[in-house]
């Protein structure tokens, strides 16, 4: 971040807002009357939200209390009666900003406004107009503001009768309270006031924001709770394992509440940056401007742990450039797990960079990036990697070394789990793997898999998540129809939970009733999903429009060419995305373009081999129409033309989410695109068309042993070309099986007929340019010397030109033609052929 275009000069604002006489009117009958603002706010969310009853009414606040709310009330007797049909009653047309803004800046005490309003432009000058933001304790200025520029916003507020009031108004915005919590989906930046708040609230806030992982998070905070260390605020830094980027000291001319000390901070989760700035900003009272002083304070993180923000301002000896203090680091830490953090250094030589690991004692459970004495050696053994993701990926792996291992659990046990400290899934997992690798029921790479990439679910605290929140961060990244990895998520957290159980370090299960739900949901939507699916293939219209919209995407976005090689190939989800720049290839004497399929992509993202368990059905080479191969010809030209080279290319994937070039060129390693992205992608694009939705079904189930195509044995991209490849294309039903990778129809087909064979390839790619000529007419399909033009259909019947070239004009040329549809040959010269 820039840190002068957040933190800039600005004009001096004050508030000067106009009450208009209809609200002077009610807030001076209730001051004087006694009765608080707050009751005016009650009553004036009533009188918004049944408008027309009690326009009718007779007595408006009879019908409110006794009709509405139920209760038992003498008219005639009450202040409130009277306060509600004179004053409340009056200020029905009134807009509801306006009514909070007289309210709560009536008192200068608490009128902060100068200051909110520099931090207002400070982050309308630095977020993007886009970002989804969640604000907490929203001033009225705030929401005003923030509502004119950005789309999404969540905001949480003091109690229900302010955020119903918002919602009147602002209907697009989402307005909750601090006893409701945020939602989190989908936010980028968290704003929050600090100020005005109980204690009490500040930690309600604090416990509901920290269920979710935001980018950036800007606040205003009295300058006491990062003062002090063992405060709600540096609780959730640190067990967020944000950095603070930003501190700027606030002078006391912009505000009026207490206490007067206060500071805005930045924090940034995403950063590997370790360096504080601590600002200041000055009032300029004869120019009525707000300047940020020059001087600047850079320091690492943890020195704000050592003293007070003033100290370390007024310190000049902490004053440093941040690339003297970059040069002097100590050892980096990596985050293995919340709790878990190994200690390590690195340095570039001629090959690379070179990386020295320790694990070093807990110092303290509330700063776990505090670390003691050094309980192992410096290890460098396979810590030489060619990249910084490398050697990231190089730690993840060192907790496994049997000495760091036996280190790490006994300091684990000894600072948390036999204090009953709360830890993270993945600390208990680890510190039980021993017990867990006994168990029959245990997948260990299955788990380790899934903790080193999940970072949510690495992050559930066991003990203190309610049931729906570990429902919402076990479903994360999966898409309807994946229960069975939920399933299968669940059920290895409750594998954890009972170890942890028996061995005392929990005390009550959390998980095992979702294990419940999660099947019945499986076996429930399994059902639905085959007794509604009554379309097995698209119609020809539909066909033409999915190609027409997606061929054109395909050209530039390779996940959409995967979306094109699911339609034409029929090939499953999870194959199309295990396809390599190698497994791509033309034969120039056959004149067809083919693929090899011997390995797929897991949920996880991870390539794995068909060899692995002897799965040699679904190895195969396929061929494919010439107006696909041309497709994946003229994209791996273009990255080739990036400056990639061709042997470099040959083990990356076809398909990616999104192509990385400068980590091809850099030999990176290769990032596969999920099926479940590509799911997205297919639904996508029969969504955009209209087709009937009911007809999608989601990627398909184990190991397919059927060829019927009137049955349900995957989802509709699958059974179109089943289809298709029989009514059109003209395939036999062992052909269809080696195609698709599944169990052949007879013997002879499993054991003596090779599918690999030039003249079969050949019978097959005619076949399959068959059905595609329709769509794409006169594509060409080459040979050495003579070559075919596939013109679509003539009168109903499939029409294939065939040329000669460079031949004896005295020649006499033979052509069989094998057809059960009739056929009709027709033969002209040209001087020009």
């Amino acid at each position: 971040m820039n840190n002068s275009f957040l933190f800039c000069d600005d004009q001096l604002e004050k508030w000067n807002h106009k009450i208009n006489g209809t609200i002077s009117e009610a807030l001076n009958t209730y001051k004087k009357k006694g009765v608080p603002f707050r009751q005016l706010l009650s009553d004036y969310l009533d009188v918004l939200t049944y408008p027309e009853e009690l326009k009718a009414a007779t007595n408006p606040w009879l019908y409110i209390n006794h009709g509405v709310k139920k209760r038992q009330v003498v008219c005639g007797v009450s202040l409130n009666e009277t306060l509600f049909n004179l004053s409340a009653m009056s200020l029905v047309k009134q807009k509801p900003l306006d009514v909070i803004k007289s309210v709560y800046y009536k008192t200068t005490l608490k009128d902060d406004y100068p200051m909110e309003k520099y931090f207002i432009n400070s982050l309308i000058k630095t977020l993007q107009r886009n970002t989804r933001i969640t604000i907490i304790n929203s001033s009225p200025i705030m929401v005003e503001h923030f509502s004119e520029n950005f789309g999404f916003i969540e905001n949480m507020v003091v109690d229900d009768t302010i955020a119903g009031l918002y919602s009147k108004q602002f209907r697009k915005f989402d307005f909750t309270t601090f006893e409701a919590g945020i939602s989190g989906n989908y936010t980028e930046a968290l704003i929050m006031n600090l100020l005005n708040l109980e204690s009490d609230e500040i930690r309600k806030i604090i416990e509901s924001v920290s269920l979710f992982c935001f980018n950036e998070v800007y606040a205003i905070v009295p300058t006491r709770m990062l003062d002090n260390k063992e405060s709600i605020l540096w609780e959730f830094i640190i067990g967020g394992k944000y950095k603070v980027s930003n501190v700027m000291i606030i002078p006391k001319e912009l505000s009026n509440s207490t206490p007067k000390k206060k500071c805005f901070v930045v924090l940034k989760r995403l950063e590997e940056n370790n360096i504080t700035v601590i600002n200041k900003l000055n009032v300029i009272s004869e120019t009525n401007s707000i300047h940020v002083d020059d001087k600047q304070v850079f320091l690492k993180n943890d020195d704000l742990l050592r003293q007070s923000i003033l100290s370390l301002w007024k310190n000049e000896i902490t004053q440093k450039k941040e690339k003297d203090i970059s040069t002097n680091q100590k050892a980096c830490l990596y985050d293995f797990s919340k709790e878990i953090m190994i200690s390590y250094s690195s340095y570039r030589n001629d090959k690379g960079i070179v990386g020295k690991a320790y694990y070093a004692e807990t110092r303290s459970v509330l700063f776990p990036y505090q670390r003691g004495k050094k309980l192992t050696k410096r290890v460098e053994r396979g810590l030489h990697c060619k990249s910084e993701d490398e050697l990231k990926f190089a730690l993840e792996k060192l907790p496994y070394n049997e000495i760091f291992t036996r280190e790490i659990v006994n300091d684990i046990l000894n600072h948390y789990l036999e204090n009953s400290k709360p830890v993270t899934l993945k600390t208990l997992w680890f510190c039980l793997r021993e017990l867990l690798l006994k168990d029959t029921s245990y997948d260990d790479e299955y788990s380790r898999n899934l903790f080193s990439k999940s970072t949510q679910i690495s992050n559930i605290y066991p003990q203190n998540n309610r049931i729906t929140e570990i429902q919402v961060i076990v479903r994360d990244g999966l898409v309807d129809g994946e229960e069975q990895e939920e399933l299968k998520r669940l059920k290895l957290i409750n594998i954890i939970v009972e170890h942890a159980i028996d061995k005392g370090y929990l005390t009550e299960n959390r998980v095992s009733s979702l294990i419940t739900r999660t099947q019945k949901r499986a076996s429930k939507r399994q059902s639905e999903v085959r007794n509604a699916l009554s379309k097995k293939c698209f119609e020809k219209d539909e066909e033409k429009r999915i190609i027409k919209f997606v061929y054109p995407l395909a050209k530039k976005e390779s996940i959409w060419l995967g979306v094109l090689i699911r339609l034409i190939t029929g090939i499953s989800l999870s194959e199309v995305c295990g396809i390599c720049w190698g497994d791509y290839e033309y034969i120039p004497y056959l004149g067809i373009f083919r693929l090899k399929i011997t390995k797929f992509v897991n949920s996880e993202g991870k390539l794995i081999s068909r060899a692995i368990n002897d799965d040699w059905e679904k190895f195969r080479i396929i061929p494919i129409p010439t107006v696909l191969g041309l497709l994946i010809e003229k994209r791996k030209e273009s990255l080739l033309n990036e400056g990639i080279e061709k042997e470099s290319l040959r083990d990356y994937p076809i398909i990616s989410e999104k192509t990385n070039i400068s980590g091809i060129k850099k030999g990176h390693r290769p990032v596969y695109c999920k099926p479940s992205a590509l799911a997205k992608k297919c639904k996508e694009a029969i969504t955009q068309l209209k087709i009937n939705q009911r007809y999608i079904v989601l990627p398909e189930e184990g190991n397919e042993i059927i060829t019927d195509i009137n049955s349900y044995n995957g989802d509709i991209f699958r059974t179109n070309f089943r289809n298709k490849a029989f009514s059109v294309a003209g395939f036999e039903q062992d052909e269809l099986a080696y195609y698709l990778g599944i169990k052949k129809p007879d013997t002879f087909s499993q054991y003596y007929c090779d599918y690999t064979n030039d003249y079969v390839q050949l019978q097959i790619a005619k076949k399959i340019e068959r059905w595609f000529s329709q769509y794409f007419p006169c594509s060409r399909e080459r040979t050495d010397s003579n070559y075919f033009i596939v013109c679509g259909l003539a009168d109903g019947v499939a029409c294939v030109e065939y040329i000669l070239k460079n031949t004896n004009k005295n020649a006499e040329v033979l052509i069989e033609v094998q057809t059960e549809f009739g056929f009709v040959v027709v033969i002209s010269k040209s001087e020009k052929r």
